[in-house]
């Protein structure tokens, strides 16, 4: 059994409202999905893009409201490909792991039988699509509501929902297609709405903690006591925060273990409960305890920065490494990540300590501008902190690293 070297190294806003059930809250909702306000973030497509269908927000014939999508398909030919009206742009987030009931109330006017698809997927953080199913129903002249089900896989971030029509043959046909009351709810989960909140802490702060998450509350429920895999809940919280337009996640003192490794997004900060080794802080606060990449120097990083992101108040500690027969691992924080979203400029890395880190934070090797790397400590044991290609102001300062 390894033995620990903890205490050798210690020496040294798109939603604003309350939280609410998922069952309660339309996501939908700020995307027109009743099209009151017409259709804003949603999209008509077909392919290729001058047969001659069109979109337009009718006010005589609807379900709900006032307003509803009229889509009038011409007759199709061979050299339709696909042709639909959905929020395919619309980023609306999603929680990994929910299960959520897309719904519509639709009709057709038509001669023949039409059958209306409605398509549902998941996108990741990178905006690529893991997960999608497809649900058909069969369409009369008068208003129905029809729904489909889908979970939400570990890693999506948002979601898109597609409205395509065909005949009884699978074939796409012509005719006049209704939409209204588009409604997207979650299933036996709390769905977290951000509402920035005073967060309470163990250790003294040089600030006031403010954060618009909890990772420890539902629905992420991230255990703090070091006794599962918290990878996929960090994921799932950073990519909702993300992707409804930032946050602070706020980490409560505890223990937590990784399996794996986590991307910090845009606009997203971790921010946990730390305290300065010197003013007894030790073993103390919110510590993230990485078990992935042992023997991997050139593995992935346990915490890659992407552009805009930052963490602030942690320590991070190898509970496996032993200084009697010390094993490569990755670097802990790489503050420019090779990720779709471009050069990891104006990351930050503030009151962090390092605990057994084999190697503790990376910038570059690409471009990059503006890190901020402030109030570190720990004993790195072999490269502490390595940094190319700044092409604009970086800081580093009050680092401490002690053998």
């Amino acid at each position: 059994m390894k033995r620990s070297i903890f205490p050798f190294a210690c020496i040294l806003l798109i939603f604003f409202s309350r939280n609410i059930l998922a069952q309660d809250l339309d996501l939908l909702a700020a995307y027109n999905g009743d099209f009151e306000n017409g259709f804003t973030s949603w999209r008509f497509f077909e392919v290729p893009n001058n047969i001659g269908s069109k979109a337009e927000i009718t006010t005589t014939d609807v379900a709900h409201g006032s307003k509803a999508v009229k889509i009038t398909f011409v007759p199709a030919d061979a050299s339709v490909i696909d042709r639909g009206f959905d929020n395919w742009d619309a980023n609306v987030p999603v929680i990994g792991g929910v299960k959520y009931t897309a719904h519509v109330t639709a009709k057709a006017n038509g001669a023949t039988e039409l059958y209306l698809s409605i398509v549902f997927g998941f996108f990741d953080g990178s905006r690529n699509v893991i997960d999608q199913g497809s649900e058909q129903v069969l369409l009369s002249n008068t208003y129905q509501d029809f729904t489909i089900e889908r979970t939400a896989p570990a890693e999506a971030a948002t979601c898109w929902i597609a409205f395509r029509m065909y005949d009884e043959n699978g074939a796409r046909v012509g005719g006049v297609l209704y939409l209204d009351n588009v409604q997207l709810f979650g299933q036996g989960q709390t769905q977290t709405v951000l509402r920035p909140r005073v967060m309470p802490t163990q250790l003294p702060s040089d600030d006031v903690p403010i954060a618009g998450i909890d990772v420890t509350e539902a629905p992420f429920n991230a255990k703090n006591d070091g006794s599962e895999d918290a990878t996929p809940a960090f994921q799932s919280a950073i990519n909702y925060a993300a992707n409804a337009g930032g946050a602070v996640i706020f980490v409560p003192s505890g223990r937590y273990h990784f399996d794996g490794n986590l991307i910090l997004r845009e606009k997203v900060i971790l921010r946990g409960d730390w305290q300065n080794h010197e003013d007894g802080g030790s073993g103390l606060g919110t510590i993230l305890m990485p078990f992935a990449g042992s023997g991997a120097a050139d593995g992935t990083p346990f915490l890659q920065l992407e552009r805009g992101s930052g963490v602030k108040n942690l320590t991070i500690w190898y509970p496996d490494q032993s200084l009697s027969d010390i094993t490569p691992y990755p670097w802990t924080i790489q503050c420019n990540p090779n990720t779709p979203n471009g050069p990891g400029d104006n990351t930050s890395v503030i009151n962090v300590t390092l605990v057994n880190s084999y190697q503790g934070i990376r910038v570059g090797p690409a471009w990059n501008e503006l890190h901020y790397i402030r109030n570190v400590y720990g004993a790195p044991l072999k490269t502490g902190i390595w940094l190319s290609q700044t092409t604009d102001i970086g800081r580093i300062m009050n680092v401490h690293f002690e053998p």
